[in-house]
């Protein structure tokens, strides 16, 4: 019998020890699991201002990658996400859907992400641990248009501040309107410029708008990580509204910029360029901000181009299938980009380039005048383009390095200017000229 209690009380103690063992392995499990949380201090967001959303991680394993997709109408002010980050710990990419941020060695940490609502409307987000099911909670946020007439919180102390802010005016009904750049990407990954000595940046796109209103036009410039400077004006424009594309050309003059010097070179700048529906200092309903890093830079990128290209004489005219005539170059330089760009030790950024052609005219009888109309393509790697006023994409590198590109020197029968004439076009003994005109220019990076 004692043998029996003993067996019984061994098979009760390791019954108990294993019971009692259980919640100690999932108490383990739980506290080693990551976890990530979104939270803001109000879900109501005005439209085109800044509400900050905080995230936060626990446990997270070495080199991180999270994701937060953004609903349409919900962008981040990639300005205020890159100054508020430490680069070596934490790497942001935005797109117009999503974020990304790749965390480096941080189990722990605390994220502002300061997002814009363009649009009134619910907004949900959710950040997700990438190859992972780790999700976060799901954040809603509701952005409201403000009536005209309030003002925001901080302005009246503005108007008691400085009396000469009451005089202008404020908006009286919401006056929608947006630009674009060909520089960058409003509301979209942050950008990387080059300023070189003793010139000037000239940023160029279209503005469109709903009603006729004077657009602001306006900019700050600072040190990156140093006070930011106040916003100065550059110019007001008209815009012609029933969401016309008005084009715009705006030149900041080099006495605007730092002296480019020898103390100043690799340095980096916070440039913003903005546009808006009142005067600097007064309320505004609409402000759109383009934001960019300015690097002084070294050196030049330029570009030699051919004189005349020749597509042969003494061509059938009478064809019955439509030709392709490659050409070649007859005087002149080389179709090349010669890069001699520095951009200091400390900076890994890389500007890319682009060339592209545009049809300044169609292929014309010297004798006649008979237009050979859609005659020019442009053909790159295989794809065969019409030439025409809009810029086709001739050749490109993202990420260039000093030196001489020869494009022209690719040119064979997949790549290059082409004629290719219709059918019962030519006139027999007619000879033809047309005009193309290359350019080239840096391509945003955000390397």
């Amino acid at each position: 019998m004692r043998r029996i209690r003993y067996l019984i009380g061994i098979i009760s103690a390791l019954i108990l020890l294993i019971s009692g063992f259980a919640p100690l392995v999932s108490h383990a499990a739980e506290a080693t699991q990551p976890t990530i949380s979104l939270s803001s201090n109000t879900n109501t967001v005005k439209v085109d201002d800044i509400q900050t959303v905080t995230m936060q991680t626990h446990n997270l394993p070495a080199a991180a990658v999270i994701t937060i997709d953004l609903p349409t109408g919900l962008t981040v002010d990639q300005l205020k996400l890159a100054e508020g980050l430490d680069e070596s710990k934490v790497q942001a990419t935005v797109t117009a859907t999503q974020v990304e941020l790749k965390i480096s060695d941080q189990t722990d940490s605390s994220i502002s992400l300061p997002v814009v609502a363009t649009q009134a409307g619910n907004y949900q987000l959710q950040a997700k641990l990438v190859s992972t099911d780790v999700l976060s909670n799901t954040l809603t946020l509701e952005g409201k248009v403000e009536q005209a007439g309030s003002n925001k919180s901080g302005e009246s102390s503005i108007a008691t501040q400085a009396k000469q802010t009451s005089q202008l005016a404020g908006p009286t009904a919401r006056s929608v309107f947006s630009f674009n750049s060909n520089q960058g990407l409003v509301g979209g990954q942050l950008v990387y410029l080059y300023f070189y000595a003793n010139t000037g940046l000239t940023l160029t796109g279209n503005i469109t708008s709903s009603t006729a209103q004077t657009i602001y036009i306006g900019y700050s410039l600072y040190e990156t990580g140093q006070t930011p400077s106040s916003d100065k004006l550059i110019t007001t424009m008209k815009a012609s509204g029933n969401n016309k594309n008005d084009p715009y050309s705006v030149t900041i003059p080099a006495s605007a910029f730092p002296p480019f010097n020898d103390a100043n070179y690799g340095k980096t700048y916070t440039f913003q360029f903005f546009m808006r529906d009142t005067p600097i200092g007064s309320a505004t309903n609409i402000q759109r901000n383009l934001n960019f890093r300015l690097i002084y830079a070294k050196g030049s990128l330029t570009m030699t181009a051919p004189t005349t290209i020749d597509f042969g004489s003494n061509l059938d005219a009478n064809f019955t299938t439509k030709p392709k005539y490659m050409g070649s170059i007859i005087s002149g330089s080389p179709l090349s980009v010669v890069d001699t760009r520095e951009f200091g030790a400390a900076l890994p950024y890389r500007n890319g380039w682009s060339v592209t052609a545009t049809l300044a005219k169609q292929m014309t009888g010297k004798t006649s005048g008979g237009v050979l109309t859609d005659s020019l393509h442009y053909l790159n790697d295989g794809k065969d383009t019409v030439l025409s006023n809009a810029a086709t994409q001739v050749y490109s590198l993202k990420n260039s390095s000093k030196g001489t590109t020869n494009i022209s020197n690719t040119w064979n029968d997949k790549n290059g200017l082409a004629f290719e004439p219709n059918v019962g076009q030519p006139q027999p003994g007619e000879s033809y000229q047309g005009v193309v005109q290359w350019n080239l220019q840096e391509t945003p990076s955000n390397s």
